[in-house]
């Protein structure tokens, strides 16, 4: 009798540098959606991160401020030894360049970029020459929009082929929606409708967002998450208008991801990035209000896009507001909201793309 053969699974060692949980949540998913023997690695991750991901933390060469060619070389020599290289972020700048510089005289494992910006990159004429030397033969590189492939491309000349368009993973919908008592010291009445909005992100355009509560109905409220001083001045502006018992405050919760299910409307605020909150909002039916480049409204469902307006446009920011709270159309941008971050809620074409670059026909 022929004996069976026994099926070897080998276990990838991915290294990831630059991840930043808070600030770029969805590599954060991506991370939590591969298989168990992808063996995630990632230096100078917080205990915090490092927990919630199960990460390895091996030693790594300081990968921030301008890195001379030998501080490359020891973070290219460091990345020896595992299956693909993924990069989160302009944070890992160094290490693409290190892995440009000597991937093929080390023999370097490939490298994926995970671009985390909408639109516009930081920094001056130095950092975007930097940019293009590093990006000059990483195998893929990945950007959240159409808007923000056409400007990689155009500022920083990545290889043929190199750049994918794939949209931030969006969160699971909430399995439950949270209870009206939930947030520490607040409680959602019967027929009360939040809007919830960062207290530092709006303080700019307070006089938009808080000259809107008189013309909407009574049962409207708006929850500004911040610490007293980021909360103060919005309150004070709200009693102007002898609005202050329709704006509520706290510092218990950090903002709107938290409890997202509770919030009708959600305002954010983009500088370029995605706006921290805005998937958990649209993944639990919240309709958001987005403020920031017109890259933006490519991740907003057809229904929503009237709600993204200019990043200091105050006067196009009420009337989004006021149109959002017309009827039920809030209730109708959340619901296509949930549609459109149930659709990229899906790891596949992420999983797919890693498969490639391993050179394997999928994950397992």
């Amino acid at each position: 009798m022929a004996k069976k053969k026994i099926k070897v699974l080998k276990v990838r060692k991915l290294l990831h540098l630059g991840i930043d949980g808070e600030a770029m949540a969805w590599s954060a998913r991506l991370i939590r959606s591969l298989p168990p023997r992808m063996q995630n690695h990632s230096p100078f991750a917080d205990d915090d991160t490092a927990s919630r991901l199960q990460l390895y933390r091996p030693d790594f060469p300081v990968f921030s401020g301008i890195a001379g060619l030998g501080r490359l070389s020891r973070m290219a020599r460091a990345m020896r030894g595992y299956d693909l290289v993924v990069t989160h972020g302009d944070r890992a700048l160094n290490p693409v360049m290190a892995h440009t510089f000597f991937a093929g005289q080390l023999g370097l494992p490939p490298l994926l970029h995970l671009h985390d910006g909408v639109a516009g990159f930081t920094g001056g004429m130095l950092h975007d020459f930097r940019r293009r030397l590093a990006f000059a033969r990483t195998q893929a590189i990945v950007v959240p929009t159409t808007d923000s492939a056409a400007e990689f491309a155009r500022a920083f000349s990545p290889p043929a082929g190199s750049l994918q368009i794939l949209p931030p993973l969006f969160p699971q919908a909430p399995r439950v929606k949270p209870r009206p008592d939930a947030m520490p010291r607040l409680v959602k009445r019967g027929a009360e409708r939040w809007i919830a909005a960062q207290a530092c992100d709006f303080a700019p355009v307070a006089d938009a967002v808080i000259g809107s509560l008189p013309q909407m109905p009574d049962h409207w409220r708006l929850v500004l998450f911040g610490t007293r001083a980021e909360t103060a001045p919005l309150v004070a502006r709200a009693e102007q208008d002898a609005m202050q018992d329709r704006v509520l405050t706290t510092d218990r919760v950090a903002g709107p991801s938290d409890f997202a299910g509770l919030y009708d409307i959600v305002l954010c605020a983009s500088d370029g990035g995605l706006p921290p909150g805005m998937t958990d909002a649209m993944a639990a039916g919240s309709a958001v209000v987005v403020r920031g480049p017109r890259a933006m409204s490519e991740l907003l469902p057809p229904e929503g896009r009237f709600a993204h307006v200019g990043a200091s446009d105050g006067e196009a920011l009420r009337d989004a507001l006021c149109r959002m709270v017309a009827g039920d159309t809030a209730a109708e941008a959340g619901a296509a909201n949930a549609s459109y971050a149930a659709e990229r809620a899906d790891p596949a074409p992420y999983h797919a793309l890693i498969a490639g670059l391993l050179d394997i026909p999928q994950l397992d």
